[in-house]
C-alpha cells in the first residue's frame, strides 16, 4: 500500500486532502464496545479538544477553522486509539481579528450536533462548534450516538432556548478550556483505576468513622494509599 505525509492540495480547482491512515475508522462505531475504557475515552476526548483547539487557534493567530460538522462520524481512530477530526467539507475560514465574531451562514451539520442556536438565529461563531463538541463527548461517555434530531441532548437544549434558559454561547469554554478540564479528569480516573483496588475494601467505612472524614473525600488515591500504609487517625 502506498503512504502519503498528510498535508493538502489548493491550487486553481484541485482541492485534496491527504489523512494519515486511520486503521480503526470512525469513533461511531466504538461508542458501545465494552473494550473501550474509562481511560482510553477521556482519552479520546482530550485528542478531538486538542484537534479543535488547534483549528480554533490563538490571539496571535492569523486565521481560524470553523469546522461546522463536528460528530462522532468525523472523528477517526488510529491503531493505537489516538483520535483526530476529519471531513472539512463544510469548514469556514475565518480572520481571527476580524471585528465581527459571527458569520451569517445556512444551517449545516448532522443532525443531533447542530448548535440550536445556529439553527434559529443562522449567527455560526466558533462556540457553535463547542455545542458540537460537548454533543461528542456525550457520545463517548453514554456510549450511544445522537442520530435523532429529538435525542436527549439536542431536545433539552432546544426546550431551554425557548424558554429561555438556556446559557448565552459566549459562556461557553474555550477548546483549550476543555482540554485543561479533561486532562485533569484524565488524571484522576488514572488514579482511581491504578489505586482503588489497591486500598481496604472497607477503606471507606474507616475513613468514615476517621476524626476527619472530609478531609479524604478529595485527595487522591495515591495519596490515599500513602495515608493508610501510615496509619488513619480514628
Amino acid at each position: 500500500m502506498l503512504k502519503f505525509p498528510p498535508g493538502y492540495c489548493d491550487e486553481e480547482d484541485e482541492k485534496i486532502i491527504v489523512y494519515d491512515y486511520a486503521s480503526r475508522g470512525s469513533l461511531d462505531k466504538y461508542l458501545s464496545d465494552d473494550s473501550l475504557t474509562w481511560v482510553m475515552r477521556l482519552k479520546i476526548c482530550i485528542d478531538i479538544a486538542i484537534g479543535l483547539e488547534f483549528l480554533h487557534g490563538t490571539v496571535s493567530s492569523p486565521q481560524m477553522v470553523i469546522h461546522r460538522d463536528i460528530s462522532s462520524t468525523n472523528i477517526l481512530l488510529f491503531d493505537d486509539w489516538k483520535a483526530k477530526i476529519c471531513d472539512f467539507g463544510h469548514s469556514l475560514v475565518c480572520l481571527t481579528n476580524q471585528n465581527v465574531d459571527y458569520i451569517i451562514d445556512n444551517v449545516t451539520g448532522t443532525i443531533g450536533y447542530r448548535d440550536p442556536l445556529h439553527s434559529k438565529t443562522g449567527f455560526l461563531i466558533k462556540e457553535s462548534d463547542i455545542f458540537s463538541l460537548g454533543a461528542v463527548f456525550f457520545d463517548i461517555l453514554s456510549s450511544k450516538k445522537l442520530d435523532d434530531e429529538y435525542f436527549y441532548l439536542p431536545f433539552l437544549a432546544k426546550h431551554h432556548y425557548h424558554v429561555g434558559k438556556l446559557d448565552k454561547r459566549e459562556r461557553r469554554p474555550t477548546a483549550d478550556e476543555v482540554v485543561i478540564q479533561l486532562k485533569k479528569s484524565l488524571e484522576f480516573q488514572e488514579d482511581y483505576e491504578k489505586w482503588e483496588p489497591k486500598l481496604p475494601k472497607d477503606y471507606k467505612e474507616i475513613i468514615e468513622m476517621s476524626k476527619f472524614p472530609e478531609i479524604y473525600s478529595t485527595i487522591k488515591k495515591e495519596d490515599l494509599y500513602i495515608i493508610f500504609s501510615k496509619g488513619i487517625l480514628l
